[in-house]
């Protein structure tokens, strides 16, 4: 009962902006938490990455954390969430791997030297219209597209407004579409 309170006094003290709050908060769960991981995934490495992970989302998120009754439940389901977010990506990587694969096997010589070239084309046109984006653009893409972050979860990142992050990943598609015609 007193490392729930604990827990949760920890979790103040981040939301408040104290550094010693989340280490305190790491020493108090990082066992439960990495062996809730471990039954999920299977994977003690994964595990420990995703509640390494999370506790470094905590702190980039410490002024807009939510008000959490019981900490040790809201991160348990935090882990939960990551594992299957990360099984989930790596079933759809593995789907578009083997899929490129089954291609490249049915494919001649020529016609997978042709693939290649097209690649090296689309990869150079790609980073020829990144080049264009501002480094704000570039980042929110990155986060929406690559990290696979909601409008809501950039927003609360970045500190800008969900409508500011979805214009502006907006405007960046914009650009990129019209330099990739």
């Amino acid at each position: 009962m007193e490392s729930k309170i604990d827990c949760k006094m920890q979790w103040k003290g981040i939301k408040e902006g104290d550094i010693s709050s989340l280490f305190r908060l790491y020493e108090l769960l990082f066992t439960h938490l990495l062996n809730f991981g471990v039954k999920y995934s299977a994977d003690m490495d994964l595990s420990r990455d995703l509640v390494n992970e999370i506790f470094m989302e905590v702190w980039d998120k410490h002024q807009t954390l939510p008000e959490v009754e019981n900490v040790q439940s809201y991160l348990l389901s935090y882990v939960k969430r990551k594992v299957a977010r990360h099984y989930y990506h790596d079933e759809l990587r593995q789907k578009a791997i083997h899929a490129q694969q089954d291609e490249l096997h049915e494919l001649s010589y020529e016609e997978f030297i042709v693939n290649i070239q097209s690649e090296q084309h689309l990869r150079s046109r790609l980073k020829t219209a990144l080049q264009k984006l501002t480094p704000k653009q570039k980042e929110l893409v990155q986060l929406k597209f690559f990290d696979d972050l909601s409008y809501v979860e950039i927003a609360e990142r970045t500190s800008l407004t969900v409508k500011t992050a979805y214009n502006t990943i907006y405007d960046a598609l914009k650009i990129l579409k019209k330099e990739m015609k």
